[in-house]
């Protein structure tokens, strides 16, 4: 865990030193231009994992969450795609969505069966969710 923690702060200190330097030699932007690039995510890896680890509690039996960099893959073993993203967002409520979120999640899939059998996913955004 120190080792992704170094790591984590290794990259972030990349990051911002390659933000600091300003105008178009230096990759940075002029002032008043806006960035079209998504913000980088709120949490980090180990609130993500946690995240992941309490929803795989939560829904021992009935479906499958990975976590796939900064989205959350729910994958239902047995429901139909046309009610798996509304039973899980139903589920959750707008804390447990915030909680996705606030743990730096930009994009839960949830994947399901599908009319004819085949598995299918739907991506629902969860930036809306956040609170911090």
């Amino acid at each position: 865990m120190k080792l992704a923690g170094l790591l984590t702060l290794c990259l972030l200190l990349a990051g911002c030193a390659g933000r600091d330097s300003s105008g178009p030699a230096g990759g940075g932007e002029p002032p008043g231009s806006s960035s079209t690039a998504e913000p980088p995510p709120v949490g980090d890896a180990e609130e993500r994992l946690e995240v992941a680890s309490r929803l795989r509690r939560e829904l021992r039996g009935q479906a499958d969450v990975v976590v796939n960099g900064t989205k959350l893959v729910v994958t239902y073993k047995s429901a139909a795609i046309d009610d798996a993203p509304d039973d899980f967002l139903g589920q959750q409520g707008k804390a447990g969505m915030a909680r996705i979120a606030n743990a730096g999640f930009v994009t839960l899939v949830v994947s399901a069966r599908g009319a004819g059998g085949a598995a299918e996913t739907k991506e629902i955004p969860v930036a809306a969710y956040r609170t911090k």
